[in-house]
């Protein structure tokens, strides 16, 4: 898409139909919220390119491509409670809520959650809560969701199939070594410890946690 212009709602849908996304619900809530407002100053004419827009922290945003292909690889139905483990700038979370049923996000960066919270204040989202927190202190808090987003890569995913409900699922990034690239899979859990894994996407992820 072009920088330096106004984007219209069927623009925008049109822009993320070319990396396809195609499910309306999700376009309609990708057009609803704004890129432009949490992109940090002097990218807002990129906010639509699809690149990795640098945060603090050596942190970086996903590819819009990437957002989209997340939320409509999840299925996300009105009933839906969701954590967004690694909540950035708070665009993702922004996105899903107007999908679910409550959406809690939460990061291991203070700055970053007092940004989001100021950029989402704006929507009006009464369904979004904001946490400076760190998954490894709390791997169980998992268990409360239907769905759960990690926007980071894990070294390993044994902490989070240990710690998902029955008929719940995830989106990781799991790290390949050597591998610059990540794989973005979704994982279903079913009864007792039976796991159903979907392939859906690469990415280029900033840190890979060790759990």
């Amino acid at each position: 898409m072009k920088v330096n212009k106004t984007y219209t709602f069927n623009e925008v849908k049109e822009n993320y139909r070319t990396q396809n996304v195609l499910d309306e619900s999700v376009l309609h809530a990708l057009s609803r919220i704004d890129r432009r407002d949490f992109v940090p100053d002097g990218f807002e004419n990129f906010s639509y390119s699809d690149i990795e827009i640098p945060l603090s922290n050596k942190q970086f945003m996903l590819r819009p491509s990437v957002e989209g292909m997340i939320i409509q690889s999840l299925s996300i139905t009105e009933s839906d409670n969701i954590l967004v483990v690694g909540s950035g700038t708070g665009y993702l979370t922004s996105c899903i809520s107007l999908l679910c049923n409550k959406v809690d996000a939460i990061d291991i960066y203070a700055d970053l959650v007092e940004q989001a919270q100021k950029r989402i204040e704006k929507y009006n989202l009464p369904n979004v809560k904001m946490e400076n927190k760190n998954i490894l202190n709390d791997w169980s808090v998992i268990r409360n969701y239907n769905i759960v987003i990690f926007t980071f890569g894990l070294d390993s995913n044994e902490s989070v199939q240990k710690n998902l409900g029955e008929y719940s699922r995830c989106f990781i990034f799991e790290n390949k070594k050597n591998f610059p690239m990540k794989s973005g899979i979704i994982i279903n859990k079913l009864s007792g410890s039976n796991f159903v894994k979907n392939f859906i996407t690469q990415a280029y992820t900033t840190e890979i946690i060790k759990c």
